[in-house]
């Protein structure tokens, strides 16, 4: 390391100590013995004052242990004698110094990496562990280094990302417009890269596994669904700080969905539909269902809503003032899915007559997609049936013209929303079940999340598969939902609780995962 262009150091394994050298002259100006290691790397302040080296205890009884000696460049005197950094040692030229020399980073012997108070010596936060962050093998940390005011550490891995962290906040580099920052206590922050400003609070609110995610009609705020009771906001935009839990719900909290007009509603176990302010998240209204609540849907035209759930009848109310609308009686089924067509003339409802028993044999009309009327609750024409597995998602495209049907047989069907006919062969994917489905924005694209934790884009027209294949999400994606303008798509994955951004039509993840309770 070279404070100047007059000095360098060297570390010297040989003879236990530090060469100095003048760069100008190329000679050596100073050599500092070290009698208790052998020293392998050194770094100095940005003034030149400081200087630190990293090495290994020669102990004669058991493996040498990391230590680091601090020199003061102006007596050459060490400070406070040999630090004791671990018990193991971690490797050469792994030692990283922040350019005022206050803070001072190093691997540990388990994979993660610490961040010391130069002046106390004491351990600042938690140590960063890769492998947690990157949610896979990190391998091993391959580089490190710090900032020139110690907020900011880069760690490089062998697996290939590199994280930037800061010793309140660890971020994530990205290529993408957007960087996401998980904190050392596991709350995740999103970034606009080109400004480098913060994008809303940390995303830390729920406890357990996310069930669903829906974009706000401007695209500014992002609110999943999770199994611990409470749902989340996200601010994706910058102007506000949000990340307050959606919470004043018994049992999981299934699904989430905007409004056309910016409301947020929400329905969870307990039977209860939530109608919020889309901004803070507050309750203005509580409805409720005879059994679990499963789905949600609003009119993009008229203040109505409805949901379903596992017991008969899904209703719909009108919003502005909670009053029933109508009812559809479904018998003994459940329902795991709801939505009005772009106009608002026609509810569609999945309708599954096993009960919720999935893997039950095939049999015929195991289950239906009714379409109704949302001012009388009447069936609109006749319903579509399938014999092989019952429907568990559905979703019309923006220009009302085709209906998308994922079924519980591992098949995606595609139909003409007027004529009820498929307009494509039925696409099957022989890994796992499609768990949720939704239109791009132009209508031309199916997107499909997985059992099998791919999210997968289908051309609506030949029903062709479009490269690439959305992967790299641990558990299975149950929620799909594309921001208002179609230029980011939202996944939500059961398992690790996790939510993922991606560029769309590129198909590139945005930033880091927005991680649920950490």
């Amino acid at each position: 390391a070279v404070p100047t262009a007059s000095s360098t150091a060297a570390p010297d394994e040989t003879n236990s100590g530090m060469q100095i050298w003048d760069v100008q002259t190329r000679r050596l100006v100073r050599f500092i013995p070290s009698p208790k290691a052998v020293l392998s790397s050194a770094a100095w302040s940005r003034d030149g004052t400081i200087l630190i080296a990293q090495g290994n205890a020669l102990l004669p009884d058991r493996p040498p242990p990391t230590i680091a000696i601090v020199w003061d460049t102006g007596t050459w005197q060490r400070r406070h004698g040999e630090w004791r950094l671990s018990e193991e040692y971690v490797g050469d030229r792994k030692l990283a110094v922040s350019g005022d020399a206050h803070r001072l980073a190093l691997p540990l012997p388990d994979g993660s990496v610490q961040v010391w108070d130069v002046e106390t010596r004491k351990p600042i936060g938690a140590p960063v562990q890769p492998a947690e962050l990157l949610g896979r093998d990190a391998k091993e940390v391959s580089a490190l280094a710090l900032s020139a005011d110690g907020s900011l550490l880069a760690v490089g891995t062998v697996a290939g990302p590199v994280l930037v962290v800061d010793t309140a906040k660890v971020e994530f580099s990205s290529d993408a417009d957007l960087v996401a920052v998980g904190r050392l206590d596991g709350r995740t922050q999103l970034f606009d890269r080109a400004a480098a400003t913060a994008l809303g609070e940390p995303l830390a609110a729920n406890a357990s596994r996310i069930n669903d995610v829906s974009f706000s009609p401007d695209g500014s705020v992002l609110a999943t669904a999770g199994l611990d009771r409470t749902g989340a906001l996200w601010s994706l935009d910058g102007r506000r700080a949000i990340a307050v839990p959606l919470d004043g719900q018994r049992g999981v909290v299934a699904e989430a969905v905007y409004t056309s007009d910016g409301q947020l509603l929400t329905v969870a176990a307990d039977g209860t539909v939530a109608q919020r302010d889309g901004s803070t998240g507050r309750i203005i209204r509580t409805l409720r269902l005879k059994g679990e609540a499963l789905t949600v849907a609003s009119d993009p035209r008229e203040p109505l809503m409805a949901a379903g759930g596992t017991r008969s009848p899904v209703r719909i109310w009108r919003r502005d003032n909670g009053a029933p609308a109508a009812s559809i009686d479904v018998g003994a089924s459940w329902v795991y899915s709801v939505a009005f067509s772009p106009d608002g003339s026609v509810l569609a409802i999945t309708v599954d007559h096993t009960g919720g028993n999935l893997e039950s044999t095939p049999g015929p009309v195991v289950g239906v997609v009714r379409f109704i009327d949302p001012h009388t609750g009447r069936d609109i024409g006749h319903p579509i049936s399938y014999d092989n597995g019952p429907p568990i998602s559905l979703s019309w495209s923006p220009d009302g013209r085709l209906l998308a049907v994922a079924t519980a047989d591992n098949f995606l069907h595609v139909y003409d929303a007027r004529t009820r006919r498929a307009v494509v062969d039925t696409i099957e994917n022989v890994d796992a079940k499609y768990l949720d489905v939704a239109f791009s924005n132009d209508g031309t694209r199916v997107v499909t999340g997985t059992g099998g934790g791919a999210v997968r884009q289908w051309d609506a027209r030949t029903g062709k598969e479009i490269p690439p294949a959305l992967e790299g999400q641990v558990g299975d994606v149950a929620g799909v939902g594309y921001s208002p303008d179609g230029r980011m798509l939202a996944t939500t994955a059961f398992g690790l609780s996790t939510t993922r951004l991606w560029e769309m039509p590129a198909g590139r993840p945005i930033g880091a995962d927005l991680v649920g309770g950490r």
